[in-house]
């Protein structure tokens, strides 16, 4: 027999107030963390595509950026759930699930979303000791770069499954040790006109980290060096002049990577991050896609009970080794060079205990030496992106009103 449409929504009403009420609960013992979050934005986003503001077709006809920077505003709508549960101070759990949805107002077919199920067990081996196993599920369809590094953005849909094996060591009070090593899988959906951009990437890295105090600052220096490797499953590599040939390998790609940042806390509401990283690609068919890259920049963070505010500048340069940056000008084009300059501005109010207003701000602008406006890739753009909503707390909430101290 089967239920009516009343009964049906009866029955989801039912299971939804009794997870709510057992989660709840679930807080009064000591040994368990529930902390979920609800969060809508509404929000502009300038240049989607990054396109460049100048193309000269073939026919010698120019399209102009109102031709071809193409902005809408949007509605997001996003979820985080974090749970954690600890047995005999030995054994933790943590599982974080999230939802991001974003809807655009003018153009629905690049509407996007992110799927993501995150899970850690980790066994204290003493006090000095940890070990940790990590697993990560993302369903992904999001405007994004390719991967092949051609830089051209468009819509994107996959699946990314990844595990990670790590050891943490205290190696005196105030310094710290960690080696992590994956293994991810990311698989593409089937779409006309996309390559098969499949892959598997394996990765290694050794994160250090010292506390100490100057005066009355507190510090924290942190140091993450690593390498990744990553395996195409179809794709065919690309020689020194980016041609492709069938008895060609398929790509294969190893990085290096280091970061170094240090972060100071001072007045227990002010904090300040400075940072520099660098990163390689090695291309090791031709060195067609091989790189190198540095980026620096400093972290500003105003944190209380009720405001927070966070502001990022950075810049960055990246330079490919065989890869060149076409000029119509000149005989020989020179090596394809970027410089980037990126700003964040995030900030949030507690207006009532557990509602926060949100705003948010970024700015993206790359600079490119190619010079030939007849080339859709390899050129500067201009990107920024606004927003404001509201943040839920629901069991903050929830308390406020059982304790009758809601105003």
């Amino acid at each position: 027999m089967q239920l009516t449409k009343y009964q049906n929504k009866m029955k989801k009403k039912y299971f939804t107030t009794l997870a709510i009420v057992m989660i709840i609960s679930l807080q009064s013992f000591g040994q368990i963390k529930f902390k979920p979050q609800l969060y809508s934005n509404f929000g502009y986003e300038s240049n989607i595509f990054r396109a460049p503001d100048r193309l000269i077709l073939r026919d010698g006809s120019e399209l102009t950026g109102s031709d071809m920077i193409l902005s809408d505003s949007y509605f997001d709508f996003d979820y985080d759930l974090y749970f954690k549960y600890r047995i005999k101070k030995k054994h933790t759990l943590r599982f974080h699930n999230s939802f991001w949805n974003r809807r655009y107002s003018n153009y629905n077919v690049l509407n996007q979303k992110k799927f993501n199920v995150r899970f850690n067990y980790e066994y204290r081996i003493n006090k000095k000791m940890h070990l940790g196993l990590k697993y990560r599920f993302d369903r992904v369809n999001k405007i994004a770069t390719s991967v092949l590094g051609d830089e051209l953005t468009r819509l994107y849909s996959y699946k990314m499954n990844r595990a990670d094996l790590y050891f943490y060591y205290r190696i005196s009070k105030n310094t710290d040790i960690e080696l992590n090593s994956s293994f991810g899988k990311r698989l593409y959906d089937t779409t006309f006109g996309i390559l098969p951009l499949d892959y598997n990437d394996e990765k290694i890295d050794i994160r250090l980290r010292h506390d100490f105090k100057i005066k009355k600052l507190e510090l924290k220096a942190n140091l993450d060096i690593g390498y990744s490797k990553k395996m195409f499953s179809e794709i065919i590599a690309s020689d020194m002049y980016g041609k492709e040939l069938n008895n060609y390998p398929l790509r294969l790609w190893n990085y290096y990577f280091g970061k170094f940042y240090v972060r100071g806390i001072f007045a227990d509401v002010f904090e300040i991050k400075p940072f520099i990283a660098y990163k390689s690609k090695d291309d090791l068919f031709e060195d067609y896609y091989s790189y190198n890259s540095i980026s620096f920049g400093i972290n500003f963070g105003y944190n209380t009970e009720k405001l927070n505010i966070d502001l990022t500048p950075e810049y960055k340069t990246l330079n490919y080794l065989i890869r060149t940056a076409p000029d119509p000008n000149i005989t020989n084009d020179p090596l394809l060079a970027y410089k980037y300059m990126s700003f964040k501005f995030k900030g949030s109010y507690e207006v009532y205990p557990g509602v926060l207003l949100s705003f948010e701000f970024r700015n993206k602008n790359r600079e490119s030496n190619t010079l030939d406006f007849t080339r859709k890739t390899r050129r500067s753009y201009n990107y920024y992106e606004v927003m404001g909503g509201i943040i839920i707390n629901p069991l903050e909430l929830y308390n406020k009103f059982k304790s009758g101290k809601y105003e």
